[in-house]
């Protein structure tokens, strides 16, 4: 997980997930820091849970790519509300971007995305259960089919969010005005 440890990334519900996972070999590294991380890690440490957190803090933006080509797989979530339904999250497109398999947990367009573009899998926000069902999915997903969602990321990226891609847009914006 990379990014704002605040209370729209709903972090309750990946504690949740790693409560239900707590017997597999599964764990998480986090970068970043934010408002809601001091609760987040007594939460954590509550629950008996904190061997499967690794909070690394903040790094530079450039630096983010080397720590994603070291995960298995990249995590994002976001609380339930109609505002995040509507928003693509800044860190999927990076995400897309490093072409490794996508979990999600969140709603509208951004699940949208995960699935549609079948770089991992995303289910609703706020749900824990499904979440670590998906974890579970990705964790024994034989070899080829991380390679498939990896790919399938870095398709998804190229056809979407390249910058050809975007020029061309603006330019076929330009000249139907």
């Amino acid at each position: 997980f990379a990014g704002n440890i605040g209370v729209a990334q709903s972090f309750d519900t990946i504690i949740h997930a790693f409560e239900l996972l707590k017997n597999k070999n599964i764990n998480l590294v986090i970068l970043g820091g934010g408002r809601d991380k001091e609760r987040v890690q007594k939460i954590i440490n509550d629950k008996g849970i904190s061997n499967k957190f690794y909070f690394l803090g903040s790094f530079p933006a450039k630096e983010m790519p080397n720590f994603f080509a070291c995960a298995d797989a990249l995590l994002i979530t976001l609380k339930k509300a109609d505002i995040f339904s509507y928003t693509i999250p800044g860190k999927l497109q990076s995400y897309l971007a490093c072409g490794k398999p996508i979990i999600g947990s969140l709603d509208g367009i951004g699940n949208r995305i995960i699935t549609s573009s079948k770089a991992g899998y995303a289910s609703e926000a706020e749900n824990g259960k499904l979440l670590a069902d998906n974890i579970l999915k990705v964790y024994n997903a034989s070899k080829s089919q991380k390679e498939m969602f990896s790919s399938n990321a870095i398709k998804y990226f190229k056809d979407n969010y390249s910058k050809d891609y975007l020029l061309d847009e603006i330019e076929n914006i330009l000249e139907n005005h």
